[in-house]
């Protein structure tokens, strides 16, 4: 969405963007010491979600550094677990190909989709949220230095 002019003095770019932060911690097993290393892991922790809108300034052109303005429309916190598995391919002396499966248990949280920050009649965005489950399944794929 652009910003037009406003009273002849600012022009510029409105983004608005969804982030789901997590931080977790819990063990994992691993199998073996052989070129496929299959395992399992646990955990325990916290998600965030938010709904941020920033100004960025058209006039400029090194990425971050033109966001003039930002702020959070809504967030919400959450108690999350996880649990997954995969396997550990050997790619060299200390490297492995790690493909693995996560499911990620967020329960319900509140959060924003397209359409639901409405202007109110004094051009206020008010948020809508939504609330429902949120839980993920995730396919991971990486490297891991290891031995």
């Amino acid at each position: 969405m652009g910003l037009g002019r406003t009273d002849g003095r600012i022009t510029g770019e409105l983004t608005t963007s969804n982030w789901i932060g997590r931080l977790a911690v819990g063990p994992q097993l691993t199998w073996g010491r052989g070129p496929v290393r299959p395992y399992v892991y646990a955990t325990v922790g916290t998600s965030h979600f938010a709904t941020t809108t920033s100004l960025s300034d058209d006039h400029t052109s090194c990425g971050d550094c033109d966001v003039v303005a930002s702020d959070t429309n809504y967030s919400d916190w959450t108690f999350s677990w996880s649990a997954g598995g995969g396997l550990l391919l050997r790619t060299g002396r200390y490297g492995y190909l790690d493909v693995g499966v996560r499911y990620i248990g967020n329960g319900t949280v509140s959060w924003l989709a397209e359409g639901d920050l409405v202007e109110d009649a004094q051009g206020i965005a008010q948020p809508h949220p939504r609330r429902s489950q949120a839980n993920v399944v995730e396919v991971t794929f990486g490297f891991t230095v290891g031995r």
